[in-house]
């Protein structure tokens, strides 16, 4: 079990309100790895939560993913712009029921005021957001990076859990968590920043997407 009697308890609650079908989709070259298994330990738990809308798929890894990585699809909206690269545990996982949550419910009726900023990107852009399980400020960063996806299709969000690829931490020169790498740019920030200097990262790199 990963989480207490409580948590769980809760979590399931909280699992039941999405509205869609969907796949976690773990990729991997190497199934019998340590850093796999745990990976699709914690997925397989979290489907047993809501085993009505949730199911998980194993494939090998794609182009230009850490191993392991998970994403995140629905049957009516196809892949989700967020990714997991490596096992999303301790306060991560926090952000992996947030991103189911978020991609499996229909947009508020109310559109939030940090949309009109998204607008303004024409072109994909990309937040590497570096973690690691302890890290309290972490799911806050992920958790508006998670929101940015699901407004602004052109988003697209990987999170890595630098303790698990501390080679990637070092090539993004990552000296603290949370590290936010906004691509093109690249754009760079360490920390919680508010809603409307993050979108404003991404903006910019919207830009020096431009041909």
């Amino acid at each position: 079990m990963f989480l207490s009697e409580d948590d769980e308890r809760r979590t399931r609650r909280t699992l039941e309100t999405i509205r869609e079908n969907l796949t976690l989709r773990v990729y991997s070259d190497l199934p019998q790895g340590s850093l796999t298994q745990a990976t699709l330990d914690l997925v397989d738990y979290t489907v047993s939560l809501s085993p009505e809308n949730l199911s998980r798929d194993l494939l090998p890894l794609a182009s230009g993913m850490l191993d392991p990585t998970t994403t995140i699809v629905s049957e009516s909206h196809g892949v989700f712009g967020v990714r997991f690269s490596g096992t999303p545990s301790g306060m991560e996982y926090t952000a992996l029921i947030e991103a189911l949550l978020t991609f499996g419910q229909s947009l508020a009726a109310t559109v939030p005021p940090i949309s009109s900023w998204l607008a303004q990107i024409q072109h994909p852009v990309q937040a590497q957001i570096f973690v690691s399980p302890t890290c309290m400020r972490c799911p806050h960063v992920v958790a508006m990076a998670i929101q940015f996806a699901r407004l602004q299709p052109l988003i697209s969000v990987n999170i890595i859990q630098v303790d698990q690829f501390p080679a990637a931490g070092q090539q993004h020169q990552v000296l603290g968590v949370p590290t936010t790498w906004c691509e093109p740019g690249p754009y760079v920030f360490t920390g919680m920043p508010a809603p409307e200097y993050f979108a404003a990262y991404l903006i910019q790199a919207s830009t020096s997407a431009a041909p």
